[in-house]
């Protein structure tokens, strides 16, 4: 079994939905771009150092010929699944990258993209994926480790982004990297991230995050075992809140 345990790299091309002449509509959009250089993406279990990533022409060929299932779902979120190709979603190849064309449902997050697109949001797609293992060639790696062209990859899903914090810009790379030293989920990352975006108030999960990024981002501030954490007060997590929204906004 494949662990498409890779997200790509968002691709901000412009989507649209085209009326399919029965009462709905059809979406349409890439989902991956060929010879589109990445911003700086911090993975650790593929580099120590943050890295440009690019996609080759014909990448997805072999995966897309096997014939197997995929799935097009909202922000990685396979609980919004929008469709498969085991339905009527259509993936393919063309000069530009990896189309993605799908009927679009009718369903409460559907609508909510939908209406995010008519009042002028930007939507960005992206895909999961895995790299053969066994297969010469399928990625090179530049010398100094800090670029990566994919040849072919293993498709998983591909979705639409629409309401996510961008995962590799330049400062959620910097983020990643504290989080891989203090061993923070990256998707309970992201979720800090776009909780801190939003303005909203952090569930009891992302507060634990906040301390953990706290303590690393300043030595003087206490430990994160229970008994400090259950010290810390509303107006420390206020101003740690104040100080990631500062980062992330330059």
């Amino acid at each position: 079994m494949t662990a498409y345990a890779h997200r790509a790299a968002p691709a901000f091309e412009a989507v649209e939905f085209r009326a399919d002449g029965k009462g709905g509509d059809t979406f349409i959009g890439y989902a991956a771009v060929f010879d589109s250089p990445s911003k700086e993406i911090f993975d650790p279990k593929e580099s120590r150092t943050a890295f440009v990533e690019t996609i080759s022409p014909g990448a997805f060929t072999r995966s897309l010929g096997m014939g197997g299932r995929h799935d097009f779902i909202v922000d990685h979120n396979e609980r919004q699944h929008l469709s498969s190709t085991q339905g009527r979603l259509k993936l393919g190849e063309d000069s530009r990258g990896l189309i993605t064309e799908s009927p679009w449902p009718r369903t409460d997050y559907a609508d909510n993209v939908r209406a995010l697109h008519e009042q002028g949001e930007p939507l960005g797609m992206s895909f999961s994926f895995a790299v053969p293992p066994k297969r010469a060639g399928a990625q090179e790696w530049g010398a100094n480790g800090r670029t990566r062209r994919l040849n072919e990859v293993k498709l998983g899903h591909v979705t639409v982004l629409a309401s996510m914090v961008p995962a590799y810009n330049d400062t959620s790379a910097g983020f990643r990297a504290i989080a891989y030293r203090t061993e923070i989920d990256m998707d309970e990352l992201d979720n800090l991230l776009a909780a801190i975006k939003e303005g909203r108030d952090l569930t009891d999960e992302e507060k634990v995050a906040l301390r953990k990024l706290a303590a690393d981002l300043d030595p003087q501030e206490p430990d994160t075992t229970e008994e400090a954490e259950a010290e810390r007060s509303d107006d420390d997590l206020d101003k740690w809140k104040a100080r990631l929204a500062e980062i992330a906004a330059n």
